[in-house]
C-alpha cells in the first residue's frame, strides 16, 4: 500500500460520508429560521446564516478535497482528447456557481490533446471556479482560448500581485481570508498537478487591476 493511501481513503469518507451530516445542519438550521420568521431577533438570524455559512464552506471543502486526492486514484488514459469538450463539460459541473455569479464564459478554437480526459476537466473546472470565486462584483467574463498547444483561461477579476504568482499553487495557500473571498486554496494546486503529471508546465500572468491570465501546456503521458 502506498503511504498516501490512508490519506485518500480517509478523504474519500470524509467526503461522502460527512456530506449527509453536513447537509443535514444546513436544511435544519434553514428550517429553524423560516419557522421563527418575524420572531427571531437579529442575533439570532445572524448566528442561523453563521451556521449556513459555515457548513456550506465545509461542503465546499470536502469537494476540494476529493478533486485533490482524486488524481492519486485515476486510471490515467492518456489518448486523442477534444478539448474544448472537456471543456464544455467542466462548465456543466460549475453550472449554479455560474448562474449565481452570472458569469460569461467565451472560447476560442481549442485543439485535440494527448491528455487524460476527466484529469482535463478537472483542470478547466478547477481554473473557471478559480476564475469565478475571485471575481470583481457580478458578472465575471473569461475567455479561454489556446496558440501553439498552449493554453490560456483569462479573466476579469482582482489578480494576483507579481511576487505572489508562485505562492498560489502551493496547496492551502491563500492570500485572502474566508471572509473576503471564498475557497480553500486547492484550485490552483489541483491545475499544476495535472498539467505536470502531463509532462507540462503551468504559470500566470497579472496585473492586480486587470485579473489574471493562467496559461499551461501539456507534453504528453503522465
Amino acid at each position: 500500500m502506498r503511504t498516501d493511501e490512508p490519506l485518500r481513503h480517509f478523504v474519500h469518507y470524509a467526503s461522502h460520508d460527512l456530506q449527509e451530516p453536513l447537509r443535514a445542519v444546513s436544511g435544519y438550521s434553514k428550517l429553524l429560521s423560516s419557522h421563527l420568521g418575524e420572531h427571531a431577533d437579529a442575533t439570532t438570524r445572524r448566528l442561523l446564516e453563521q451556521i449556513v455559512g459555515g457548513t456550506n464552506r465545509m461542503s465546499s471543502l470536502l469537494k476540494d478535497l476529493l478533486d485533490f486526492s482524486t488524481l492519486g486514484e485515476l486510471d490515467w488514459q492518456v489518448q486523442r482528447v477534444n478539448s474544448a469538450e472537456q471543456l464544455t463539460r467542466a462548465r456543466s459541473d460549475l453550472a449554479q456557481e455560474m448562474r449565481n455569479s452570472q458569469a460569461l464564459v467565451e472560447r476560442e478554437e481549442l485543439p485535440w490533446v494527448n491528455a487524460d480526459p476527466l484529469a482535463l476537466r478537472l483542470l478547466f473546472r478547477a481554473l473557471l471556479s478559480n476564475a469565478i470565486k475571485f471575481r470583481r462584483g457580478s458578472h465575471p467574463h473569461i475567455r479561454v482560448g489556446s496558440q501553439a498547444q498552449t493554453f490560456w483561461v483569462r479573466d476579469d477579476g482582482i489578480g494576483i500581485a507579481p511576487a505572489y504568482h508562485h505562492q498560489v499553487f502551493e496547496p492551502f495557500r491563500r492570500l485572502h481570508t474566508l471572509d473576503e473571498r471564498p475557497g480553500h486554496g486547492l484550485g490552483l494546486a489541483l491545475a499544476q498537478r495535472i498539467v505536470e503529471r502531463h509532462g507540462g508546465r503551468i504559470w500566470i500572468e497579472s496585473n492586480p487591476d486587470f485579473g489574471i491570465t493562467v496559461r499551461f501546456r501539456l507534453e504528453g503521458e503522465p
